[in-house]
């Protein structure tokens, strides 16, 4: 018979989606449909891309400001450019993928009062993640962030 201590421990100890096979009978991860069971495990990417779609609509959609706007985007760019650098070696497709949901969202929520035209509005906010992404990247590649 195990200690409590041991089955304690065992609970609390963080899980990583690489490892498919312990979270495959985990019922919280399931979403049952009428055709079949789909497996958490298998589809986070397109659930959180899903959610960050729809973070970055509220997120735009809320900001009234276009300067505000401006810096938020850069910041969020900075934050995924982080999460990128350390992801480089297990696989950056499905951060890739999430951080164009995050955008596209972000984009499609934007008001009509922005700038004089409102695709170089999209343009310019599309530029100002880039610009915060990759400068985070690199910061983190040079050591000089942690």
């Amino acid at each position: 018979m195990r200690s409590i201590t041991t089955m304690a421990t065992k609970s609390i100890t963080p899980r990583t989606f690489t490892n498919t096979t312990s979270l495959k009978n985990f019922i919280p991860f399931k979403k049952i449909t009428n055709n079949a069971v789909i497996d958490f495990a298998k589809a986070w990417v397109e659930i959180y891309f899903i959610f960050m779609l729809a973070i970055g609509f509220f997120m735009s959609h809320g900001i009234k400001v276009a300067v505000l706007s401006y810096i938020i985007i850069f910041l969020s760019g900075l934050i995924f450019g982080r999460l990128l650098y350390a992801r480089r070696k297990e696989g950056i497709v499905p951060i890739i993928l999430i951080m164009i949901g995050y955008i596209l969202g972000y984009v499609y929520g934007l008001d009509k009062e922005y700038g004089l035209n409102k695709g170089s509005t999209k343009m310019a906010i599309v530029s100002f993640f880039i610009i915060g992404n990759y400068l985070s990247y690199q910061l983190h590649k040079e050591k000089i962030l942690i």
